[in-house]
């Protein structure tokens, strides 16, 4: 690895299994990030993106290889230690913005700070991080009564908030109109030049890719050079293969299907 590689992701798998048969989701995906660099990974619906996203993240675990952040291998550490490190070093943005609908603006941002810091100090950082994402005048609003641009911005001041090593975005302008996206797209290339901010910005909107220093192709769970190459009709034999469904209990939770801040949230007040 390189001296400024901030991620490096060796040989990863991962399969989800029932019963019966066991089904390939990642094939042995290899990259490496640098700091102050924009990845851009676009494919289509079900290539595996959100699932790669999470497995970089720390919110899922791979089947196979292993994941180096800043040096250190995060896909071998134990749950208690992985979630202190992906507070303080990884920050992620979603689709759904996964505000906490109870708290406001300022205090939404601060959740990721109740860990180390005492309640006045989180406070303040949030403020200063709103204020960098031009919502100062919104600090007592609660998500209800913002725009969805406005969520999404205090969404990525929540996770900035902890001076991450790196930001995981996860479709983030999927819930936006045209001019939100715009805004928004604007909005972390000003914070990329001002921080040196490290992205990883997954989308299936190649205009929003293109922002990109690099562009990456998952298809079908693999890391492609040619997209055009890798869309080829599927074998006969292979369609009778795959179920119609998979049972509810091998799909994994993705960062999409629960609040990951809600537990943070019963802090609140407690410090």
């Amino acid at each position: 690895m390189q001296t400024n590689t901030i991620v490096h992701v060796q040989n990863l798998s991962k399969e989800l299994s029932n019963d019966e048969k066991t089904f390939p989701i990642l094939h042995n995906i290899n990259l490496s990030i640098q700091q102050g660099e924009w990845v851009s990974l676009v494919g289509p619906s079900g290539s595996g993106k959100t699932t790669l996203l999470g497995i970089m993240a720390g919110i899922d675990k791979p089947t196979n290889g292993r994941i180096f952040m800043e040096g250190q291998e995060i896909s071998s550490m134990r749950e208690a230690q992985l979630a202190h490190f992906r507070n303080q070093r990884i920050g992620i943005i979603f689709q759904s913005f996964f505000l906490i609908s109870s708290l406001t603006a300022l205090e939404n941002v601060a959740v990721p700070l109740f860990i180390g810091k005492n309640k006045r100090q989180a406070l303040d950082k949030a403020a200063d991080m709103l204020a960098q994402v031009g919502l100062s005048h919104r600090l007592n609003n609660r998500p209800h009564q913002l725009s969805g641009g406005e969520q999404q911005r205090v969404a990525i001041a929540r996770a900035l908030v902890t001076e991450p090593a790196i930001l995981y975005a996860d479709e983030p302008t999927g819930n936006l109109d045209s001019v939100a996206s715009q805004q928004l797209i604007a909005l972390l290339k000003s914070l990329r030049q001002r921080q040196n901010l490290t992205l990883m910005v997954v989308t299936h909107d190649n205009t929003i890719a293109a922002h990109g220093d690099r562009v990456l192709h998952l298809y079908d769970g693999m890391l492609v050079n040619d997209p055009k190459a890798a869309i080829q009709p599927m074998a006969p034999n292979m369609q009778s293969d795959i179920p119609q469904a998979m049972p509810s209990q091998a799909v994994p939770v993705l960062p999409n299907q629960a609040n990951p801040y809600a537990a943070q949230n019963q802090t609140w007040g407690k410090q």
